[in-house]
């Protein structure tokens, strides 16, 4: 089976137990909301613990968590980040917040070149 996770802020939430889980057809998708951005660090652990082979982090994360996940999960697995985009061109959150791609803190890198 595969699994993969999506990990989102919501406030006044508990990764423990504000959670979906789906499992259908050898695909398990896991979406877990974090209070705070710096919860998605434990959040990502737990995930990894628990099977997760890739995880996926809300566009509304800033830049630095993707690569702070993957220096806690060291490298085990895969992380993503969501951007956001529209038909007039590339007007989303990242371009205040600098989206990445990372595979650690010291590699990142806006995810285009807006």
């Amino acid at each position: 089976m595969i699994t993969w996770a999506f990990i989102f802020e919501a406030p006044q939430t508990d990764p423990k137990t504000d959670r979906m889980d789906i499992a259908r057809d050898g695909v398990r998708s896991i979406v877990v909301a974090v209070p705070e951005q710096a919860a998605v660090v434990q959040a990502a652990l737990d995930l990894v613990a628990e099977g997760a082979q890739f995880i996926e982090l809300c566009g509304g994360f800033e830049p630095v968590w993707a690569g702070r996940v993957v220096e806690a999960t060291q490298g085990r697995v895969p992380v993503g980040t969501v951007g956001y985009a529209t038909a007039a061109g590339c007007r989303s959150p990242h371009r205040r917040r600098g989206a990445i791609i990372a595979r650690s803190t010291a590699e990142a890198r806006p995810c285009c070149n807006c």
